[in-house]
């Protein structure tokens, strides 16, 4: 989500204003804290930034506000930290911070501080000509190359490609013969919309160095600037360097489908399908260029087809048809029944289930689509697993009551026994479900659904309604095993919905399918309703005479939405409506926000509890608890000492009252009993506990558990790392960095940490190993804790990135 969506609006300025509070009572910590937090969303602002700048003129030293263990997102902390150097007028550490952070959140402008500061006397000529090559032209490059060219005037991005145009300037002022400084200012022109200029750039970039990347910058800024001839020229040229390569051929396709040459595009496609038959991009690109040549619907239809399974393919379909989420894609369900489904079934296909079977409990807050269910036991019976099933755990009801009509309806597809949900229909006849099931296997596409549903609607007839809507509790079973089932009934619903709203030919507001479609969509809440929704948009677009009447149906749902819990048919309620168009710039502004809010919406569960506490949040406060300990030297000597008053005991009551459990009294101080026994008794909840601890480290330390790193640093856990690779990546990086190919020597690893570039961590080492263990963490404000969570880090870095390895070997023997 865009920084906007996240702290700007109101949010932006309650920061402000407490911001001012803090300043009054000389809180300067609290007072950056907020100011920055508002200067994420507009770095620009004058009167938010002299907030920031009061506080670095009355701190004696600002540097001290800007430790990572802030509690704020650490690229804003990174990115004040860079403010902080370029007041102290350490320009070249601040601009490397700040293009650092731009390559992480390119929706945040702060490359406008950078500019700024390179205007200041001295500033670039202070930066050494490889701190600029090598870290923060690579950074400025991965921050304008997040979007494509031309950016758009209103995408949070184009400010810090405007920006970035003037930095990179002032850089190739310094330095006019630097070849990769030129080849960027192009790149960055091009996102701007400046091509001219970014062609005469680019084409000078490639005098000084004729490489493959140079001569690839000059043909994309001539193919950016519609100059087709000449951008296939170098295209072309760039190919005979690297031959081996398809990239360049992919291009020269790109750029003729680009200005609609579709039989040239489809030549270089081929030649491409002469090197590698197989290529994905190449074969759907052909195909539509060859539709868009004709305009043969068989054409159409391959490409459609083909796009289930590739990405291109998907990509020109949507094209073809808009970006209409479901009309022309379909967003996969959000209730947290259908996230809990799809780990359970994942965790299931790794590990299946005992011959006696399984059930498994799912804790929720609220009431739930039935229909997640429903998709679960159709994969738990194509496994022929019938002994396995899970059951939904509901503490509470919303209101409005979620499994009563939302108005007078003729039926309920849905009954309920309590808070168990049933269908209350009988299963339809087994050919409803084959024909069903025909346009369910179909990537989904309601303008190439239409068709198929208005057929098989004439086929059936009205006679056949009933079957239809015992399809959609009842749904088709599952094309194979490995089908994924939450995805298989969601399509099966709309294909059903949308057969029911061809059924007959009557006028609509006193048709049969209206009557239906109304009484599934006010009906019990379930992915039926989402499916009714959708198929009365899908009929308003294309039927001008059913608009009004359909946007009326929509804005008596909205009315109806609890405000408590996750309401399935919610999103696809705003997307629809929002999917019709023609709407005042008032009601645009109004579905923008509305959809927003949905996409940001966090579905609860209702988690196993002790002491108050869910698993994972005992993971964090253990996590915390040990690094609490670990400052006094580790032990159980550390816990009794805790408890009779010793150094960690004040942390350690601060973190029992943090999260609400007695302070510590004794040996097994912030501990919860009833968490620990059922981790000791049960080794399958002991191994989720020991990775969700890690998996907090890891965060603590600056690492994602879910990137490269946090997959290495599983494999070291589980003691599966390769050892063997890992030296020969090494002997390679070794070698790379010898001839001159490793870029910075020195880089930054965790911007915004107290051990933020590789040389401070070696110099970490090397005092420690010099045997001035205390003195080491005091110089670099660590203490055993940190320490720990910061070697933990390093060494999973280390492990990763075998560059980065060769680096510290090298510094650490120099």
């Amino acid at each position: 989500m865009a920084i906007e969506g996240q702290l700007g609006g109101n949010v932006a300025l309650d920061n402000v204003e407490h911001a001012k509070q803090a300043l009054a009572r000389s809180d300067l910590a609290q007072a950056l804290f907020h100011a920055s937090s508002a200067l994420a969303t507009d770095p620009t602002n004058r009167e938010w930034r002299a907030l920031i700048d009061q506080v670095l003129s009355k701190a004696p030293d600002p540097m001290v506000f800007v430790r990572p263990d802030e509690a704020k997102a650490d690229f804003i902390t990174a990115a004040t930290r860079g403010y902080v150097l370029a007041w102290k007028q350490q320009y070249a550490e601040a601009i490397a911070t700040v293009a650092e952070v731009a390559a992480v959140r390119p929706d945040c402008a702060y490359l406008a501080w950078a500019r700024e500061w390179a205007q200041q006397p001295g500033a670039v000529q202070s930066i050494p000509l490889d701190a600029i090559t090598g870290r923060i032209v690579p950074s400025i490059l991965r921050a304008v190359t997040s979007v494509g060219a031309p950016c758009p005037e209103n995408d949070p991005r184009r400010k810090n490609c405007e920006a970035a145009v003037d930095l990179l300037g002032a850089f190739y002022g310094a330095h006019p013969q630097e070849a990769f400084v030129i080849f960027a200012i192009g790149v960055a022109l091009r996102r701007v919309g400046r091509f001219d200029e970014a062609i005469q750039y680019a084409g000078y970039a490639f005098q000084l160095k004729n490489d493959w990347n140079t001569c690839i910058g000059l043909a994309s800024a001539f193919r950016d600037a519609k100059r087709v001839d000449e951008a296939v020229q170098y295209y072309r040229h760039a190919y005979s360097m690297r031959p081996d390569e398809i990239a360049a051929l992919l291009d020269i396709g790109d750029t003729y489908l680009g200005a609609s040459r579709w039989d040239e595009s489809i030549a270089a496609y081929r030649e491409v399908l002469a090197k590698d038959g197989k290529q994905g991009w190449a074969s759907a690109s052909i195909l539509y260029a060859e539709h868009k040549k004709t305009g043969a619907p068989d054409v159409r239809e391959q490409l459609w087809r083909m796009s289930d399974g590739n990405g291109r393919a998907s990509e020109l379909v949507i094209d073809l048809f808009g970006d209409k989420p479901y009309f022309t894609w379909l967003p996969g369900a959000g209730d947290s029944t259908a996230h809990a489904a799809r780990d359970i079934i994942a965790q299931l296909t790794r590990k299946p289930p005992p011959p006696t079977g399984l059930g498994i409990d799912i804790p929720l807050t609220y009431m739930e689509a039935p229909s997640a269910l429903a998709a679960f036991q159709l994969w738990t019976k194509a496994q022929g697993w019938m002994q396995v099933g899970i059951a939904a755990k509901v503490e509470g009801v919303q209101q409005p009551d979620p499994r009563s009509p939302k108005a007078q309806v003729d039926f309920q597809l849905w009954a309920f026994d309590d808070k168990v949900p049933r269908p209350n229909t009988p299963a339809p006849d087994p050919r409803v479900h084959a024909a069903i099931a025909e346009i369910a296997k179909t990537p989904y596409c309601l303008p190439m659904w239409q068709p198929l549903a208005q057929a098989l609607a004439a086929q059936m007839g009205p006679a056949w309604m009933n079957q239809l809507l015992c399809a959609m509790v009842h749904p088709p079973p599952l094309p194979s095993p490995r089908h994924e089932p939450l995805i298989w009934v969601q399509k099966c619903q709309v294909a059903a919905a949308l057969v029911i709203a061809y059924i007959d030919a009557t006028p609509w507001e006193s048709s049969q399918r209206r009557r239906t479609l109304w009484s599934i969509a006010f009906g019990p809440t379930d992915w039926v309703c989402d499916a009714a929704i959708v198929a009365m948009g899908w009929v308003a677009a294309s039927d001008a005479s059913v608009r009004k009447d359909v946007e009326g149906v929509l804005a008596q749902l909205e009315k109806v939405i609890p405000q408590q819990g996750f309401t399935c048919w919610e999103y696809p309620l705003v997307n629809v409506w929002k999917n019709l168009g023609g709407h005042s710039p008032e009601m645009v502004k109004k579905l923008e926000q509305w959809k927003l809010r949905c996409e940001s919406q966090k579905v609860e569960f209702a988690e196993e509890k002790h002491g108050g506490l869910t698993l994972e949040q005992y993971a964090e406060l253990s996590a915390l608890r040990d690094s609490i300990l670990m400052k006094q030297g580790g032990g159980a000597g550390s816990a009794i000492m805790a408890a009779m008053g010793g150094g960690a005991q004040p942390e350690l009551a601060a973190l029992c009252k943090r999260f609400g459990i007695p302070a510590p009294m004794s040996a097994a101080a912030a501990r919860v009993p009833g968490w620990d026994k059922r981790i000791n008794a049960d080794g399958a909840l002991q191994k989720r506990f020991v990775d969700l601890m890690a998996r907090f480290q890891l965060k603590q330390s600056g690492l994602d558990s879910n990137s490269h790193e946090g997959r290495v640093a599983q494999q070291i856990r589980a003691g599966a790392f390769d050892v063997e690779s890992a030296k020969q990546n090494q002997m390679a990086a070794a070698q790379a960095i010898a001839s001159g190919e490793g870029g910075d020597a020195d880089p930054t690893v965790f911007p915004g940490q107290k051990l933020a570039k590789l040389s401070d961590y070696v110099g970490l080492m090397k005092q420690m190993q010099g045997g001035d263990f205390n003195g080491a963490l005091k110089k670099y404000g660590l203490d055993m804790g940190s320490y720990m969570q910061a070697s933990q880090a390093w060494g999973i870095k280390l492990a990763s990135d075998p560059m980065l390895n060769a680096k510290f070997g090298k510094m650490m023997t120099g």
